[in-house]
């Protein structure tokens, strides 16, 4: 939401909370992944792995994303980069 620049706030707030069903219990109840751990469980695991740690970077860049702070001339506060370094003018947060 750009609004949110005006004060001084991230464009981006997530709504939604972390989940609470883990990727392997979300896999065991869809006949689609039963299938291919049935074919071949190796492959599976992998797999299964695999999602799990895409399902937890997914979440730590959208957090990331959340906690980022834009400079914005003219804004209502004195908006900082993330590292709590003052913005010098111009510089854009570089």
């Amino acid at each position: 939401d750009p609004r949110r620049l005006d004060a001084g706030e991230s464009p981006l707030k997530l709504d939604s909370t972390p989940g609470k069903t883990r990727v392997q219990q979300y896999m065991a109840g869809e006949g689609r992944f039963r299938m291919v751990e049935l074919a071949d469980p190796a492959r599976y695991r992998q797999l299964l792995k695999a999602a799990e740690r895409d399902v937890a970077m997914r979440r730590a860049m959208y957090e990331h994303l959340q906690s980022l702070r834009i400079p914005v001339p003219g804004a209502a506060s004195d908006v900082k980069p993330s590292d709590g370094k003052p913005v010098e003018p111009g510089s854009h947060g570089r």
